[in-house]
């Protein structure tokens, strides 16, 4: 019985573990991995028109700055630390 039980948990960790790897594959990754793909295809074919568009609007070129210096003021902070 209690080698039952090992194989039960070891099957319901697995389970839960690929569970929630499907899950996140579904709602996390794929859902990037098409903008992503979307923002290199334009009407003409392949190309970065979109992006010229994204920076040609200072209100986007400003909000893309100061996430990126929200982002990296904790690596800075870590690196500072040592």
């Amino acid at each position: 019985m209690t080698r039952f039980r090992g194989i039960l948990n070891t099957s319901l960790v697995y389970g839960t573990v690929l569970s929630v790897v499907a899950l996140l594959a579904v709602f996390l990754v794929l859902p990037v991995a098409t903008i992503v793909a979307k923002a290199f295809v334009t009407p003409s074919g392949f190309g970065l028109d979109y992006f010229s568009l994204l920076f040609a609007n200072s209100l986007y070129r400003e909000a893309i700055y100061n996430s990126a210096m929200l982002a990296s003021a904790p690596q800075c902070q870590v690196g500072l630390s040592r």
